[in-house]
């Protein structure tokens, strides 16, 4: 399995990862807007998230990924919160399962195990989607991407931008969002992000026709077919 870890606690991740590793891949991220960027970035096969974080609640978490980035990966809550009101809310924001620390190792495998065979038929290459927003469209088993009639080319990471922003039109992605997703590891400026939606949106928007991508000032980007 390929998992990600939002966890703050340290401790806890350290264990985690020294347990999960050999077997699977764990990735981990402790606070929760660079771990809502890397759960948006659809590179894991299970989500393992505490609900206490830094800078983003877990419960929002969750509902951001599946609200706005469009993710349906398996999300397991691992929590000291135990009322039927956490397990309540972490449910309507879209958790798969939820367990309450302290907890046995095995019996987080166990389940996260169960939750990754549930969702592998979705997830075969004959699932293979296209994504659409007006005429736009991006071919997900080709990576084709055309507006109206016109085949259009862009950069490995403008594809990536036109993903994300495709599976949460209408809504507006963050910069954070996409600049987490993009570079996890190291800060870039607002000019790169910046750069590479100026060439994205004239592969879009270049050839004519009414603009798709849409800039907030200070927020983020979104595509739709009205401002």
């Amino acid at each position: 399995m390929r998992i990600l870890l939002i966890e703050d606690d340290q401790a806890l991740a350290s264990n985690l990862l020294e347990y999960f590793t050999g077997q699977d891949v764990v990735a981990h991220e402790k606070d929760g807007i660079r771990g809502l960027a890397a759960a948006a970035a659809g590179e894991h096969d299970a989500v393992v998230l505490d609900l206490s974080l830094p800078r983003l609640d877990g419960i929002e978490l969750c509902r951001s990924l599946r609200e706005q980035a469009r993710r349906r990966t398996p999300v397991l809550v691992l929590t000291a919160r135990d009322t039927l009101e956490d397990k309540v809310a972490a449910f309507d924001a879209g958790a798969d399962d939820y367990l309450v620390k302290p907890f046995a190792m095995r019996e987080l495998a166990i389940r996260l195990r169960a939750l990754v065979r549930r969702v592998v038929p979705a997830t075969a290459p004959a699932a293979a989607e296209s994504l659409r927003c007006a005429d736009l469209e991006l071919d997900l088993a080709t990576l084709q991407c055309k507006r109206g009639d016109r085949p259009f080319a862009t950069t490995r990471i403008g594809l990536r931008i036109l993903e994300m922003l495709l599976r949460a039109s209408p809504a507006v992605v963050r910069r954070e969002t996409i600049v987490g997703a993009l570079w996890p590891d190291y800060p870039v400026g607002d000019g790169v992000l910046r750069t590479h939606v100026y060439a994205l949106r004239k592969a879009i928007d270049g050839a004519g026709g009414p603009p798709l991508l849409h800039t907030l000032p200070g927020i983020g980007y979104r595509l739709a077919a009205t401002p």
